[in-house]
């Protein structure tokens, strides 16, 4: 096998642990059982981890290791902010560019599907649906950007449990509203049901995260150890204060 074959090999496995969240956020990485896990040696290894610290899923400290990144509150606030600015931006400049009967399509699809007996197959069009909207733009820096958020994402998501049928069915029906809105060329207002859809999603995490008290995964502190992690509600509930609302 190639050096790059190699190379590809190890980024590609390691990611997809990360993703899967096999390593939990704010694991640590031992670069010698990496070596023997995926049957590579040290340097695509430590090739596959630079470019990881780039999509922001591992980072490195000094002194300590390498550690998985972390999905803290600001995390996941900062994920939903990105978000926000690019996804409604997309939809009103660039809505026009789609093919009407492929969004026909996926109206369909959810108009089918109430019930989300298949949350895995729901999240796949949800992603599918998001991307068509910033791949319009045909602007690599928004998908780069887009793709390395969406990879954060599918962590929430797995940390989740999946526990959110009834967010399913409330995002079913803003999808569509979002669908509907293009199809009649409502580019503003789609964008608008774009932003609305993204602060629900937004809420539905933070609420997960109160009503599970925290994430199940080990915390890092100073000292670069990890330890469970105590929950903070009031961080939590900061990000759900309405911009301008003081906390009682």
């Amino acid at each position: 096998m190639s050096a790059n074959s190699l190379k590809e090999k190890a980024y590609h496995m390691i990611k997809e642990k990360i993703v899967s969240c096999e390593y939990l956020p704010n694991t640590f990485l031992n670069e010698n059982i990496l070596q023997k896990e995926i049957g590579v040696s040290r340097t695509p290894i430590r090739d596959a981890i630079g470019r990881l610290e780039q999509e922001n899923l591992v980072r490195i400290l000094p002194k300590k290791g390498i550690v998985v990144s972390d999905l803290s509150i600001n995390e996941i606030s900062s994920i939903y902010e990105v978000r926000l600015l690019i996804e409604p931006f997309a939809i009103e400049r660039y809505a026009d560019k789609i093919d009407k009967a492929t969004l026909l399509n996926y109206k369909n699809y959810y108009s089918q599907n109430n019930s989300f007996g298949n949350i895995d197959e729901a999240y796949q069009i949800d992603d599918e649906i998001h991307h068509i909207f910033i791949s319009a733009t045909q602007n690599k820096y928004l998908i780069q950007t887009y793709e390395n958020i969406q990879v954060q994402n599918c962590r929430i998501r797995i940390l989740s449990g999946k526990k959110i049928e009834e967010r399913m069915e409330r995002s079913n029906q803003e999808h569509i509203r979002i669908l509907d809105a293009v199809m009649s060329d409502q580019f503003e207002q789609a964008a608008r049901y774009m932003a609305e859809h993204l602060q629900n999603a937004k809420k539905a995490a933070f609420s997960l995260i109160l009503s599970n008290g925290g994430w199940d995964y080990p915390s890092v502190n100073a000292a670069g150890s990890s330890f469970l992690p105590q929950n903070s509600f009031a961080a939590v509930s900061r990000h759900l204060i309405a911009p301008g609302k003081k906390e009682d």
